[in-house]
């Protein structure tokens, strides 16, 4: 890996700060996202996509009031045709929707809502984003953004881009299919936690259709079951071996 790539320097950076941050007050939610930022540092940026960028090109993004945060940040990265970070955020909102772990259904609320961090990645295939702000009486909440979270006055972005330079592949050449394929019922709170737990881990997968009760998850051609089967799989390590393919 280049120890001089601006994406490994600035994502060293913030996890020097969230440590800091964890020392002074060693909240759960603090603690929460370090871990996170630690899982990301280590496994999501694979080591030839960094090799095989040349710079981090700097894109800021205005949202006007009423935005919607995270649809508005969706298409981004699908129009610029390249993978990228969000690296700060300032603004705030008048509604946030959020996934807190171990609950079924997102967390909303409303009022004058102040985002104190946003967190995460954007590709053409979607996005992978963790909010935190501070309500009025200054508690802060956290969690996997939802679509429904709202800007209230503007919000101010500035997200990092990875520009590819390596040659583009052989006609030939082909992705290998993804050993991990999953079914899923649009609405689904169950399903919603398949994908959050498979893209945390770092696991690609093709959506696929099935009969029956869902999501179903299929691993190197076996079925295996739902959430709950899935879950136990990684609470024993077994799915260690299905990261980055």
């Amino acid at each position: 890996m280049n120890e001089n790539n601006p994406v490994l320097h600035a994502m060293r950076q913030e996890l020097h700060e969230l440590r800091g941050r964890y020392h002074r007050q060693p909240s759960d939610f603090n603690r929460y996202q370090l871990v996170r930022h630690e899982q990301r540092l280590a496994q999501w940026v694979p080591s030839e996509l960094l090799s095989a960028c040349s710079a981090l090109r700097a894109l800021p993004i205005h949202l006007d009031a009423g935005a919607a945060l995270r649809a508005s940040l969706e298409p981004r990265a699908a129009l610029e045709g390249a993978q990228g970070f969000v690296l700060s955020v300032v603004g705030n909102l008048s509604q946030a929707a959020f996934a807190c772990p171990g609950l079924d259904e997102p967390t909303v609320l409303q009022g004058e809502l102040e985002i104190i961090t946003l967190q995460g990645t954007l590709s053409p295939e979607g996005v992978h984003l963790h909010l935190s702000f501070s309500d009025p009486g200054c508690q802060v909440w956290g969690g996997h953004l939802e679509h429904g979270s709202l800007v209230l006055k503007g919000a101010d972005l500035l997200v990092g881009l990875l520009d590819q330079t390596a040659p583009a592949p052989e006609p030939a050449a082909s992705m290998p299919e993804a050993r991990v394929r999953v079914a899923l019922a649009e609405g689904c709170a169950w399903s919603r936690r398949t994908e959050r737990l498979l893209q945390g881990l770092g696991i690609p997968y093709d959506v696929v259709a099935a009969a029956g009760p869902l999501p179903q998850i299929q691993i190197d051609g076996q079925w295996i079951g739902g959430y709950n089967e899935l879950t136990a799989l990684h609470n024993r390590g077994s799915l260690q071996g299905l990261r980055h393919g």
